[in-house]
This record gives C-alpha cells, sequence and structure tokens, in this order.
C-alpha cells in the first residue's frame, strides 16, 4: 500500500519534520506541565490584509500546521493532543484550494499525528474541564 498524497495540503502544512520528531516534541511539554495541566500554545491571528500567513514559532514547532484560528491542546490528565481547526467555506475553497481544516478532520489527524482533530467550536467545552491552563 502506497503512503497517502498529501500534496494538496502542502501550503498548510510542513512536510519538513517526521511526525515522530513532532510527537517528541508535544511528549516534552506534555511531561513538562505534569497531569494537572493542560496547555494551549498561541498561534498567529490572520491577518486582514493579503499577505501571506505566518504561524506562530510554538504552534509551528509542536505541530507543523500553517493555518490560522487553529489551537492546540495538550491535556496532561490524558495525555492527549487535541487540534481545534476552523472550517473552511465553498467558497474559500473554490477561491483557494483545500487547506487543513475541520471538515477533513481525517487528513489532518493523519499528518499531525494528534491524537483527536476537532472543529474549533468544540475549543470551549474542552477548556471548561481543565483545571489549570498554561498560555503565553
Amino acid at each position: 500500500m502506497s503512503a497517502p498524497d498529501y500534496s494538496a495540503l502542502r501550503k498548510t502544512f510542513q512536510l519538513d519534520f517526521s511526525t515522530d520528531e513532532l510527537q517528541a516534541r508535544r511528549g516534552k511539554v506534555l511531561e513538562a506541565i505534569g497531569r494537572e495541566a493542560a496547555a494551549l500554545p498561541q498561534v498567529s491571528p490572520k491577518n486582514s490584509d493579503h499577505n501571506l500567513f505566518r504561524q506562530n514559532n510554538d504552534f509551528y514547532y509542536l505541530c507543523g500546521v500553517e493555518v490560522p484560528h487553529a489551537y492546540l491542546l495538550l491535556d496532561g490528565k490524558n495525555g492527549k493532543t487535541t487540534l481545534f481547526l476552523a472550517h473552511q467555506s465553498q467558497e474559500h475553497l473554490e477561491k483557494e484550494g483545500e487547506i487543513i481544516s475541520a471538515e477533513n478532520a481525517e487528513i489532518s489527524q493523519a499528518i499531525t499525528v494528534v491524537e483527536e482533530v476537532l472543529g474549533i467550536e468544540s475549543l470551549a467545552e474542552y477548556l471548561e474541564k481543565v483545571e489549570s491552563l498554561y498560555v503565553p
């Protein structure tokens, strides 16, 4: 069986780091925060200009995702990493092509190797369960 072709998503996800490297980086953060906390690395806001988007270094370092309005929750309690992604409208899909989004959660999960990928609207529900949260 050949490896899946994710080249269409190349502009919204890096392929320079192996999935093992990304998992190891997240594992170090989970170990550092302990079992009673969660971490939510900072993401870069989308500039309303038509400039190219550049992700926050810490967020990029942990998951390689290069889309705005994405959040990564590292939950020390269960050792689980969840990526919360914005939805891609049909209009955006037609104009700019497919990006990593909640609509292609299975593909996004496969290339980022996080335990779960959900729509951004689920983030608040998950944060309500967190006792201690590390943010930049």
